[in-house]
């Protein structure tokens, strides 16, 4: 009898000593990790915009695990549910045009010149740094606004054949020469300038039974300016005669629907500043058109005191 309590004991403690086992440091595990660190650095109900650039190594290299890392994260912020994410595909199309470095660390002035175009309120970068039997990962929070690390965030993940490999594969890094070599978009210069502010039109696609135009602002004055564009009255006119109202305004990442007729919800203006020649990404939804809409004839845009007009812009 006293020979079972004891083998009773022993297998008691046995289940014990196994469930309360650390559990082994995994790559994934580590991200899992890595991500909740980040998403505590932000004491914040609404979400926040963010922007994270692939991780390098101290050399400055491009690997498979520096964007692997970014897309994982990328991946995990946003299912907690508390952040708005530039897409990968934008946000290494604005860094080629502005001849920016897709990788590696992000320095004060790049990190405010970043954070204005793709209008995000944060950065994510990092490093990584091979310490032979393991590979320690440093991320860093950077403020858009002000271009200040405001936190960070690190882990360790062990150094096994998945990760050796990944960290071995060095990507080519896109050189200036190589993105002015690329072949030019072939939607038509549309653009005009009204006050010292350029309005250029970058695409116009039809979605369901509304159309979103993208545009770029560029303040060409020596100085910062303000800008205000106010939802009455811009409006679109389709090249079968339709009048097209502002249902939504997207201008650096600030997104405002048009307030209802009844004066309900929405707002009735958008805007903020534009820093003298960067360019501020801007998106106009119109809407609703049930016509087969190939172009539109004439947009309006009420910004600031005057009105900018833009014509023939093809509808894709």
């Amino acid at each position: 009898m006293l020979y079972l309590v004891f083998l009773a004991f022993l297998i008691g403690c046995s289940t014990v000593s196994e469930t309360s086992a650390v559990l082994p440091k995994t790559l994934n595990s580590e991200l899992t990790l890595l991500s909740t660190q980040i998403s505590q650095s932000f004491s914040t109900n609404s979400k926040t915009d963010i922007a994270i650039v692939e991780f390098s190594d101290i050399e400055g290299r491009n690997t498979h695990l520096g964007r692997y890392i970014a897309e994982e994260l990328t991946t995990h912020l946003y299912k907690s549910g508390h952040f708005n994410i530039v897409e990968r595909q934008m946000l290494h199309k604005i860094m080629n045009e502005q001849e920016m470095s897709l990788i590696g660390m992000i320095d004060e002035n790049s990190a405010v010149r970043l954070g204005h175009l793709l209008g995000v309120q944060a950065i994510v970068s990092g490093s990584l740094t091979d310490l032979g039997r393991s590979v320690k990962i440093n991320a860093r929070l950077i403020s858009s606004e002000t271009g200040q690390v405001f936190s960070v965030a690190s882990v360790e993940i062990p150094k096994d054949e998945t990760v050796s490999r990944l960290l071995d594969s060095v990507q080519p890094v896109t050189q200036v020469s190589e993105i002015r070599s690329l072949p030019e978009n072939t939607f038509p210069d549309i653009q005009t300038e009204v006050d010292g502010i350029l309005f250029k039109v970058l695409s116009c696609e039809k979605k369901g039974n509304v159309i979103k135009c993208h545009l770029q602002v560029i303040n060409q004055d020596t100085q910062d300016r303000d800008l205000t564009l106010w939802f009455l009255p811009t409006n679109a006119w389709s090249d079968t005669g339709e009048k097209l109202g502002l249902v939504q305004l997207i201008f650096a990442g600030q997104r405002h629907r048009m307030r209802t007729a009844d004066g309900w919800g929405g707002s009735s203006r958008n805007g903020g500043k534009l820093i003298a020649g960067i360019p501020t990404t801007m998106e106009i939804i119109f809407g609703e058109t049930a016509s087969d809409v190939h172009s539109l004839s004439l947009v309006e845009i009420k910004a600031n005191n005057t009105v900018v007009r833009l014509k023939d812009i093809p509808v894709q």
